[in-house]
């Protein structure tokens, strides 16, 4: 049987020649859940081109069932921006570079489900899949006392939409929490908060994390952590992890779908111990494992030549397994270091990224979603 990659060139040929007006008589007729197995395979950016070729293969590519299957396979990686740039560029874990022409300049905010949020040059919003090049600008605020702390881009998955999350202040330090359903609605909404103590909404003033239908804020001033049911739009308070040796918000992030949070207690040099937010509902962490970092380290001493280096936690990609940290030399910038995505299980170093200054990167993957 022929390789992955095999098929996938295949195929860009038979896109590029419907693109040059060529005929395409050569196409076997296969039943339709045989093409669905086989466009599984392809990258996204490839299925796209496809959708053309002809009313079957059209109809196969934008099924639901079909786009959140290949979703749900799709390789994660890197996506790099220039600060403002039309383009960006996406890496993925197994080493492929896609090139992504955006149809404004902006800065990237946020990614969910090969869905980017963007604040472009005229400070609008914009829900955009770089691939399907299908966008639509977010609903402006019509009250211009609230300055926007963050947003965030969200899946709802009882009703699968996708929502856009926004936390605001005012002058007199007074938050809110607005949320916006894409597709459906032109106004935002408030999502009730008077329950909590003005102390609890302090959290609010800090970058969100995301893990599937929840999105978080970590205050471990307070020692407290607030999470948003995206699918009940609720907001709920909780206990931060007590391991003590966790002083940083970035410590927190998401993990395999999960809320982890990750610790050096006794291990400076050579681990981390890592924590999961085990029970959502009930704000319960255990204790998950320990891991050797031996590997890493030698590989950043042999990179920088040095003996002093910094690696941060960053985030995660799909799995429980694989992060994607910063390392750079110490007394260096950050922006001059590389991104590492590293197997917690195996100890293996899949692939790096070299940063260059005035660059936006997040985890992202390509899909045909939208809404």
């Amino acid at each position: 049987m022929a390789s992955p990659s095999c098929v996938s060139e295949d195929f860009k040929a038979v896109a590029c020649s419907h693109r040059k007006g060529k005929k395409i008589s050569n196409l076997p007729f296969l039943p339709e859940e045989i093409w669905f197995k086989i466009f599984l395979q392809l990258p996204a950016e490839v299925i796209q081109e496809l959708r053309s070729v002809c009313r079957q293969w059209h109809n196969i590519i934008c099924n639901p069932t079909l786009i959140s299957a290949h979703l749900q396979q799709s390789c994660v990686g890197v996506l790099i921006q220039k600060i403002y740039s039309p383009t960006a560029q996406f890496r993925s874990l197994n080493g492929d570079m896609t090139p992504l022409h955006l149809p404004f300049s902006g800065e990237i905010l946020h990614s969910c489900d090969g869905l980017l949020l963007i604040h472009d040059d005229w400070d609008i919003k914009h829900v955009l899949n770089p691939i399907t090049k299908q966008s639509t600008a977010v609903a402006p605020f019509t009250c211009s006392i609230w300055n926007s702390l963050s947003f965030s881009l969200a899946y709802a998955h009882s009703t699968g939409l996708y929502k856009v999350v926004c936390t605001l202040c005012d002058e007199n330090n007074t938050y809110r929490c607005m949320i916006l359903t894409m597709g459906k609605e032109e106004e935002w909404r408030a999502v009730d908060i008077r329950l909590l103590s003005e102390t609890a909404q302090k959290a609010f003033r800090h970058t969100p994390v995301r893990a599937r239908e929840f999105v978080f804020w970590i205050d471990l001033y307070s020692g407290y952590f607030l999470r948003l049911d995206v699918d009940s739009e609720t907001v709920t308070k909780f206990s931060c992890c007590k391991d003590g040796a966790i002083r940083l918000r970035e410590s927190y992030h998401e993990l395999g779908g999960s809320l982890y949070c990750c610790s050096t207690a006794g291990l400076p040099d050579l681990g981390w111990t890592f924590w999961v937010l085990k029970d959502t509902d009930g704000g319960e962490w255990v204790k998950l494992y320990t891991v050797d970092l031996q590997g890493l380290l030698d590989y950043c001493s042999s990179m920088f030549q040095a003996k002093s280096f910094k690696i941060e936690r960053l985030v995660s990609v799909k799995s429980d397994e694989v992060v994607i940290l910063r390392a750079y030399a110490q007394g260096e910038s950050p922006e001059l270091g590389q991104l590492v995505a590293y197997n917690l299980r195996t100890r293996e170093i899949l692939q790096t990224y070299k940063l260059e200054p005035c660059r936006i990167w997040l985890t992202h993957v390509n899909s045909l979603v939208f809404f």
